[in-house]
């Protein structure tokens, strides 16, 4: 009786060892809107569930004008869109899932009227 308990213990406690140590089928991705926004309406889904439908300003001081915080999605492909009404046009991005966190960052150039979309390892900070 107590070789069988010490038996289920000791694999109890190897298969426990084996979870903690597979990786994740999540990721997390930020999506941070930065430049060039002047009270502009904007709209943002992902996978065809909208993020943001809203006016948006940039701050001048951080170079930011909305971020979402962290989002977990699954390591399966994401479409993200990004639109403006005053360019009367829709950007889309494949959001990469190969790294555990990201962020993606969307800039509007107002002088070409062009909206540039990127993503970097990690997480973005302002200071």
């Amino acid at each position: 009786m107590k070789l069988s308990f010490i038996f289920i213990a000791l694999f109890s406690l190897l298969a426990g060892c084996k979870q903690a140590t597979e990786t994740s089928p999540d990721v997390f991705v930020i999506f941070d809107i930065q430049s060039d926004f002047q009270n502009d309406s904007v709209k943002l889904i992902v996978d065809n569930k909208t993020f943001l439908d809203s006016n948006i300003s940039t701050n001048n001081l951080i170079s930011l004008a909305w971020t979402s915080g962290l989002h977990k999605l699954t390591k399966d492909n994401h479409l993200m869109k990004f639109s403006m009404p005053i360019l009367n046009s829709q950007k889309e991005f494949n959001i990469d899932t190969s790294n555990d966190t990201s962020t993606v960052i969307i800039r509007y150039h107002r002088s070409t009227n062009e909206i540039e979309i990127s993503q970097v390892k990690g997480v973005v900070l302002y200071e």
